[in-house]
């Protein structure tokens, strides 16, 4: 087992499991070496900690891996190790609920959300309940190629942000 000589050590070795034994983290052979070596029970129990300590973050992207824009925000977001909870909406879209909270924690009314280029929002037309919210929900959670994208939440701090142009996501991971 590799020993953990550092918070930095622990640290890496949490997020990335399979890249803690390197030249400065020696080897362990025996157990006579037992001691301060990292165990999964010790790494589980640590790991928690470890997160607080760095800030640890409750991210969810509603993403969509075709659009240009979500993959460069969820780049953003992985560059800075964060991990976020992806929903991929067009497979599983977001319950009418989950919109209604979405512009809520935006600031902005649900029909602010509305992609009115897409094809699905121009044949709808005037069927699109944009002046009822409850109405606006369920359609769009019936039509989720219409909602803007990506949307990202800090779960922790109750905010979002549309990621356009991504780097917007930047304002959700300094501290207000």
């Amino acid at each position: 087992m590799a020993r953990l000589t550092s918070e930095s050590s622990i640290y890496n070795f949490v997020a990335h499991p399979g890249k803690l034994a390197s030249a400065d983290t020696p080897r362990q052979a025996g157990p006579e070496h037992r001691t301060g070596t990292a165990t999964a029970d010790k790494v589980a129990g640590l790991s928690q900690s470890i997160r607080n300590q760095a800030n640890f973050m409750s991210i969810t992207i509603y993403h969509n891996p075709r659009c240009s824009k979500s993959r460069k925000t969820l780049e953003i977001l992985e560059s800075r190790n964060i991990s976020p909870n992806i929903v991929e909406y067009l497979s599983t879209p977001p319950d009418a609920d989950t919109l209604l909270r979405l512009a809520r924690l935006l600031g902005l009314r649900l029909s602010d959300l509305l992609r009115r280029g897409e094809a699905a929002f121009k044949d709808a037309a005037d069927r699109v309940p944009v002046e009822d919210d409850q109405a606006l929900a369920a359609w769009l959670h019936e039509n989720p190629v219409v909602l803007e994208r990506p949307i990202v939440v800090d779960e922790d701090k109750d905010r979002a942000v549309v990621g356009r142009p991504p780097e917007n996501v930047l304002t959700l991971l300094h501290d207000d």
